[in-house]
């Protein structure tokens, strides 16, 4: 007992001097000023949060029923979100702790990433940039699966670099644990996933003169896909019986993409070239403004001979895997994209993310030769994707901002008991309920109010896309008849309207 005691305390007094060496510090400050950047970096809750809230709130079979009639994703961030409901509320912070705590664990993971996959300096560099970077930053404050899909991809790369280069247990584990992790996250990570299971197979074959060294990594590999297969039983009817729903209720997976995509990002047409670069713009410096991106996307053939230049300059095995997961992916889904446009859409792709931040790291690190030249290029870009963050987050012309915290309040401020608000696209219902449940409100369709008091107010979000800005200003003009406009507000990609009677 002595012995154990002794052992137990040099491990922790090694650990207590692990965390003071500069490379820990500075590990550390970056995962604290990422932590204070999603924390701070808030918004209003986003139609897609409102309806995993509703579903939240639901008991957690009836949950599961309502995901396998009417929505597409796998269960794992909607079982978390039911337990974070009942702990600790569904408040705006409430809903996006899971994701901040994913978004923030990013942090250190890329920088164990970027050390097992080429050296301490990358790793350090990764975790600075990921600690700022503006994409990373958004989703880490969304109640949505996409950070946990971001931290699961980093983690299945970063233990399948560890079992390449030395086999262990441990490694197999977290591999197979994060693997699962992703697919029962977001299905579209079956793309990572089946990249893996690639570069495993390249592995083995190119191991043929070590025989013992390629029979212990089939052996891995074999028995950590068997074991996966077992655990991903459950998930299978639970799919099959959602595509089955989708595909009886007629819409085929044709819903529209997040707007916000603009011209240079393919909108509902098929998927351009201009559109797959401003997606993987958008996937390292964030969100702006469609004239910014258009600008920055005629930068593309800049970015592909960057792309060459880093590609020429390190073939490692480890290069060539961070490629291969940051860009397979996007490519499938471009040519899926052909067919079903709406589709090809960075958030389920979002696992190029942290590869790219890896590989930028790689760059930063290896092609400067002195300690100076890393800080001074590591320095330059961090700010340019401070830049991006702050403009994502404040920009009012940043597409993918929707004000409907600000637009509903206002509402509620001018509305009285006698008061209706009539909204336009009606899937807006559940955003709605979220932040006036108090309100009475509908969706346009429904017969307008007769009652002789009371003002009609009217919301209408999506007005880029023709047929919800047709309806829209159908409804205006309809109004405009026998009613008097008393007000007209604008939000970020939201428009109200007050009618009186």
């Amino acid at each position: 007992r002595r012995r154990l005691r002794i052992a137990a305390r040099e491990r922790a007094a090694a650990a207590a001097a692990a965390l003071t060496r500069p490379v820990a510090l500075t590990v550390l400050a970056a995962t604290a000023v990422g932590f204070t950047l999603r924390v701070l970096a808030t918004r209003g809750i986003w139609l897609d949060e409102a309806t995993s809230i509703r579903q939240a709130h639901m008991g957690f079979g009836a949950m599961l029923d309502d995901l396998r009639s009417t929505d597409v994703h796998p269960p794992l961030h909607h079982s978390v979100l039911w337990v974070t409901v009942r702990l600790i509320g569904s408040s705006e912070f409430a809903v996006r702790v899971p994701s901040l705590i994913a978004g923030t664990a990013t942090i250190p993971v890329l920088y164990l990433a970027g050390r097992d996959l080429w050296d301490r300096r990358a790793g350090v560099v990764a975790a600075l940039l990921g600690s700022v970077a503006p994409f990373a930053v958004w989703y880490s404050d969304e109640a949505r699966m996409y950070a946990f899909f971001v931290l699961f991809a980093l983690v299945a790369v970063w233990a399948q670099a560890r079992v390449l280069r030395d086999g262990r247990r441990r490694d197999w584990a977290i591999y197979g644990v994060a693997s699962l992790a992703l697919l029962y996250d977001q299905y579209f990570s079956v793309l990572v996933v089946l990249v893996q299971q690639a570069a495993f197979v390249v592995a083995i074959r190119s191991r043929r003169r070590d025989r013992a060294a390629a029979r212990a990594l089939l052996r891995g590999w074999l028995a950590t896909g068997v074991l996966m297969l077992v655990a991903l039983a459950p998930l299978m009817p639970f799919a099959h019986a959602q595509f089955a729903a989708n595909q009886a209720q007629g819409r085929g997976f044709d819903s529209p993409a997040q707007a916000g995509a603009g011209a240079v990002a393919g909108g509902t047409h098929a998927p351009s070239v201009y559109g797959a670069i401003t997606n993987l713009i958008w996937a390292v410096w964030g969100y702006h403004s469609d004239a910014t991106m258009a600008a920055l996307t005629a930068l593309w053939p800049a970015a592909m001979l960057l792309a060459l230049l880093l590609l020429g300059r390190e073939r490692s095995p480890s290069t060539r895997l961070v490629v291969a997961v940051a860009l397979v992916p996007v490519a499938a889904l471009f040519a899926v994209g052909m067919a079903k446009p709406a589709l090809f859409e960075v958030r389920y792709f979002v696992a190029v993310v942290p590869m790219l931040l890896l590989l930028i790291a790689r760059a930063l690190t290896s092609w400067a030769r002195s300690r100076v030249a890393v800080a001074l290029l590591t320095g330059a870009f961090t700010l340019s994707l401070l830049g991006g963050l702050v403009d994502q987050q404040v920009n009012g012309a940043n597409p993918r901002l929707y004000d409907f915290r600000g637009a509903l309040a206002s509402v509620e401020r001018r509305a009285g008991p006698h008061d209706v608000l009539i909204y336009v696209p009606s899937y807006l219902t559940d955003v709605v309920r979220y932040y006036a449940p108090k309100l009475r409100a509908q969706p346009m369709g429904r017969a307008l109010p007769t009652h002789s008091r009371g003002r009609i107010f009217v919301m209408g979000s999506f007005l880029a896309m023709p047929t919800y800005a047709g309806q829209t200003g159908g409804l205006i003009a309809q109004l405009g008849q026998h009613h008097r406009l008393l007000h007209r507000e604008t939000r970020s990609q939201v428009r109200i309207w007050e009618f009186s009677r």
